[in-house]
């Protein structure tokens, strides 16, 4: 079973270049884990992470994660992406067109969680739908955004 899986594969396979498919959280695989965090719930009621995807140009996330231990992580600024993130009202995580993330997430408790870190490689795959990769908060670690229910107890 994967830990997390944000959008459905049906979802952005085949999407015209000029129509926007915005998908929402599959309640199947909506978890990301993080060792200093524990769970992120991705799919929380009213407000779950949604993928804005144009097919061939990518696109950016919005709304909001959901972590017991961390309280809400926004995906976004307000006025949606894609997100320049070069000031405090134009920051939150982007899409690229091969599927890599990149920008900032922002958790009143934990600051800023940065998917353009060096070292991150979270990536939605677009024939697919599934996220895997990692992001890194300066002041919780990395999150882990694929597994199996083995790495780690279920939420």
């Amino acid at each position: 079973m994967r830990v997390m899986r944000w959008v459905a594969a049906t979802l952005l396979a085949g999407t015209p270049a000029a129509v926007a498919d915005n998908t929402g959280t599959d309640p199947a695989h909506k978890y990301a884990w993080g060792e200093n965090v524990g769970w992120m719930n991705a799919g929380p009621t009213n407000q779950e992470v949604t993928v804005h995807h144009y097919e061939g140009t990518g696109g950016w996330l919005s709304g909001y994660a959901w972590g017991e231990n961390v309280g809400w992580i926004v995906m976004g600024s307000p006025g949606g992406g894609p997100y320049a993130n070069t000031t405090s009202n134009n920051w939150g995580v982007n899409l690229a067109a091969d599927g890599d993330l990149s920008g900032y997430a922002w958790g009143e408790n934990v600051g800023w969680i940065n998917f353009s870190h060096a070292q991150c490689d979270a990536t939605i795959n677009t024939a697919n739908g599934e996220f895997s990769g990692h992001a890194w908060g300066e002041n919780i670690g990395w999150l882990k955004f694929k597994g199996t229910v083995s790495a780690h107890a279920s939420p």
